[in-house]
This record gives C-alpha cells, sequence and structure tokens, in this order.
C-alpha cells in the first residue's frame, strides 16, 4: 500500500518556528501494579511513535486544497502520510498521522493558522 505524501499537494510546509513542540518524545509504558506496592513498566511495539504540535500559516486557497486532501486523500485524517517535519532545527520528511483533529484559526483576510498534533512515527 502506498503512503501519501504531502508535498504532491504543493502547499506550503512551513512551521512556524515559535509553534512548535514535542508533548511526548515516546508513549507512556503500560503499567501493572505488583504486589508490594512496586509497579512494573514495559514497552509495547510502537511505542517509539512520539508526538510532535507545530502550526503551519496557510494561504485560504492553500487551506481549501489541505483541507479536501485530509478528507478524502487521508479518510478524514485517518491514514498516514508523508510529510517534511520540523524537529527543532531543520525538516525531517517522515511519517505521520493525525493524533486528533487539526484545528484552524483564521487569519483574515488571506490566511489561515493551522495546528496539527501528529503521530511522528520512526524512519
Amino acid at each position: 500500500m502506498t503512503i501519501p505524501t504531502y508535498t504532491t499537494l504543493g502547499i506550503t510546509h512551513s512551521v512556524i518556528t515559535d509553534s512548535w513542540s514535542e508533548p511526548q518524545p515516546y508513549l507512556e509504558p503500560i503499567a501493572t501494579d505488583m504486589d508490594g506496592g512496586n509497579k512494573r513498566l514495559r514497552t509495547r511495539p510502537g511505542d517509539k511513535v512520539a508526538i510532535r504540535q507545530f502550526d503551519i500559516l496557510f494561504t485560504n486557497a492553500e487551506f481549501a486544497t489541505f483541507q479536501t486532501y485530509v478528507k478524502t486523500t487521508l479518510g478524514n485524517g485517518c491514514a498516514r502520510f508523508v510529510m517534511p517535519v520540523w524537529n527543532g532545527a531543520s525538516y525531517d520528511t517522515l511519517t505521520v498521522q493525525f493524533e486528533k483533529p487539526y484545528q484552524a484559526q483564521p487569519m483574515p483576510p488571506k490566511y489561515v493558522q493551522v495546528t496539527f498534533n501528529l503521530r511522528i512515527f520512526p524512519a
């Protein structure tokens, strides 16, 4: 199965660098309470997934293209896709998936600021 690529849209991927954060560098381990009050922490396959948040400023036309891409190609944001993602110093092209729906904030008259909350899969 081919993973869709964001860059084929021909729209911006430039992150507003002040908006970048990585609130979760990996998924939380499973915790099991043991006799005697101790906890056992375990990892699972797939725990190396990070959560990264950032904003991109789109023109109104780019945002309309982005909305169509998310609804049709990504099945309302459920599918994984490949995108250049800011790592705090440069861009890495990574496989990502929406952790939760994007948030759009209109910036009249010509722009829309979109907040991405993405799962970042290991390269």
